[in-house]
């Protein structure tokens, strides 16, 4: 049995699909269409700690702090433009951090306060995060799907890469007899690339989905330095 036209075929399919940008062209029209819109796939570089540990050692101290988050109402109703057309709509992160704790249920209170020593809670936090983002067309992509005279982009095949380095401040307070103190705080460092951006969606740089990652490094951090396990 000759193998080497089989051979020779593979080659050149392979050849040819990494020529197309990661193989593009070979995705079904209903992972770019739907999929792509629900996943939103991609890449973090951080790598948060594990709290599974911290948990099983000190789950039940946890559930007796009260902890709440200060937020920003600067940031709600931002916005920006990106190539003079599309807005990238901006919630304050402290609203999504917020909720983002809410669902963990690791404190046995979750509070959203105007101003940290309002309200009967332990600690208090608060978030700033930023972002540079970069959406870059691929042109062999772009051209192709204009090409098939735009069928390319009805059906969904990905013409752009977008990816998004991020920064997120949090400061870490407690409750004293004089007010508020601060304790401690984090720093936490995020690169992020996303695929398969196309007509149908682009990714939301400021999305609950998208700063989780931050949020679970900073609640790392603050179980560590905030002495929320002594109690």
């Amino acid at each position: 049995m000759r193998r080497f036209p089989f051979n020779s075929s593979f080659a050149l399919i392979a050849i040819v699909c990494l020529g197309l940008s990661g193989c593009k062209l070979l995705h079904p029209p209903v992972i770019s269409v739907i999929a792509y819109p629900l996943l939103q796939p991609r890449t973090n570089s951080i790598e948060t700690g594990d709290l599974d540990p911290i948990l099983e050692e000190s789950g039940e101290a946890l559930k007796r702090a009260k902890v709440a988050v200060v937020r920003n109402p600067g940031r709600n109703g931002w916005d920006s433009t990106v190539r003079g057309k599309q807005r990238d709509k901006r919630k304050d992160e402290n609203e999504l951090l917020y909720n983002y704790l809410r669902k963990q249920k690791l404190f046995g209170e979750i509070g959203l306060v105007d101003r940290a020593g309002f309200g009967d809670y332990d600690y208090y936090l608060t978030c700033n995060t930023e972002c540079i983002y970069n959406i870059e067309l691929d042109t062999l992509m772009y051209t192709w799907n204009w090409v098939l005279l735009g069928v390319g982009f009805l059906v969904g095949w990905p013409y752009q890469d977008s990816s998004a380095f991020y920064v997120a401040e949090s400061v870490f307070m407690q409750r004293s007899e004089a007010g508020t103190e601060t304790i401690g705080g984090s720093i936490a460092v995020n690169q992020v690339t996303w695929y398969g951006d196309n007509i149908y969606w682009r990714p939301a740089f400021y999305a609950a989905r998208t700063l989780k990652p931050l949020f679970k490094q900073i609640t790392y951090d603050f179980i560590l330095e905030s002495g929320v396990r002594s109690l």
